[in-house]
């Protein structure tokens, strides 16, 4: 609960949070202007949160949701919006980032901390709780900067060869590959040995998705109600067919009164 709070100070001092607790209505999406990155980090920092890469430079950075350059077609983050994160995670991440560089290779980080602003938006543009948690019900560990999306990038800082695209919503969205590239399955092996061994968990159903283990909310369920796996392993890429067919841009109405859930449970 208190990191929750603390991540909706964050969101005021920045000057976009209006929301106070997920049972809120969400606030409209994030203004867009053009921000000073350095005020932000500076903010930001007040309230536990880094750059990315301020563990390790080498850590390369890609910011998706910034530029139209994402599964949304949307931008998502104002200009000059830094990719930040909880400072324990950021330490995780360099742990993770010096294995890989005997091999010649980095991280190269899609997205971390996001405000709840723009994981509402997300939620509205792509209606699977599969894939995108629904802020009004629980927050995503990204608005936490306990979660990051990330791959790896070779030594010219090309992302290599992994299974499927950046929130690519169907079956090569999963963690466990059964693809018979290889190069492919060498990759993701490795990418998910590093996490692991830095203390990040994966996410069955994005293979790009880490959680830092020592997130205060984070639960680790260990008996899986084998039956509802079944069901949701035969429909998963049915459900995500269905979502994109409802991603055409169009915004839901919101609720009036919001589901009285207090889990903070989501990916």
């Amino acid at each position: 609960m208190r990191l929750r709070v603390k991540m909706i100070q964050l969101g005021m001092a920045l000057g976009f949070t209006t929301v106070t607790s997920c049972r809120t209505p969400m606030p409209p999406p994030l203004r867009l202007e053009a921000v000073d990155r350095e005020a932000v980090v500076k903010k930001a920092a007040a309230h536990g949160l880094v750059p990315v890469s301020s563990g390790d430079p080498g850590i390369a950075v890609d910011q998706r949701y910034a530029t139209a350059d994402n599964a949304f077609r949307r931008v998502l983050y104002p200009a000059g919006f830094p990719v930040l994160i909880s400072a324990p995670t950021a330490g995780k991440l360099a742990v993770a980032n010096a294995a890989l560089r005997p091999r010649g290779l980095h991280l190269l980080v899609w997205d971390a901390y996001r405000p709840p602003e723009v994981q509402w938006r997300i939620f509205q543009l792509f209606q699977s709780e599969n894939y995108v948690a629904d802020p009004r019900k629980k927050w995503s560990k990204h608005c936490y900067g306990r979660a990051v999306d990330l791959t790896l990038a070779d030594g010219k800082g090309q992302a290599v060869p992994m299974p499927g695209a950046f929130d690519d919503f169907t079956a090569k969205a999963s963690a466990t590959y059964t693809g018979n590239d290889p190069a492919v399955r060498r990759n993701l092996e490795l990418l998910q040995k590093v996490m692991r061994d830095a203390g990040f968990t994966v996410y069955v159903d994005e293979w790009w998705h880490f959680t830092d283990l020592s997130c205060k909310t984070l639960k680790i369920v260990r008996r899986v109600n084998r039956n509802r796996e079944k069901g949701q392993a035969s429909s998963r890429s049915s459900m995500a067919r269905a979502a994109a067919a409802r991603f055409s841009g169009s915004v839901p109405g919101m609720r009036e009164r919001l589901p009285k859930v207090t889990t903070l449970m989501a990916r």
